[in-house]
């Protein structure tokens, strides 16, 4: 028995114990809230708690929901703000009447 390899399998790569997307992702918004901060008219602290706020928020996005296992949060974010706001889509929930 032979196995075809399709070619338009996605490799992710992974680095240890996270993936690479998942890593620029968090390190994007840390980044972000490092060159943000001074603009804040914040404290020391305030800056601290910043920075780490932003760092829990990129690895927020990063999740995977239990009713959504394919998307992480960050994509479903993002197919929520490009879709389409003129379709319209029942919501059917089995068991009920239909008006």
């Amino acid at each position: 028995m032979t196995y075809s390899n399709p070619r338009s399998t996605k490799y992710k790569v992974k680095l240890s114990f996270a993936y690479l997307e998942d890593i620029g992702i968090v390190g994007g918004l840390v980044f972000f809230a490092v060159w943000i901060k001074d603009a804040l008219p914040l404290s020391g602290a305030m800056q601290l708690a910043f920075i780490i706020l932003c760092g829990v928020f990129g690895v927020f996005l990063c999740i995977r929901m239990p009713a959504h296992p394919v998307d992480k949060i960050a994509m479903m974010l993002y197919h929520m703000a490009r879709a389409d706001r003129n379709k319209y889509h029942p919501i059917e929930i089995e068991g009920e009447m239909k008006l």
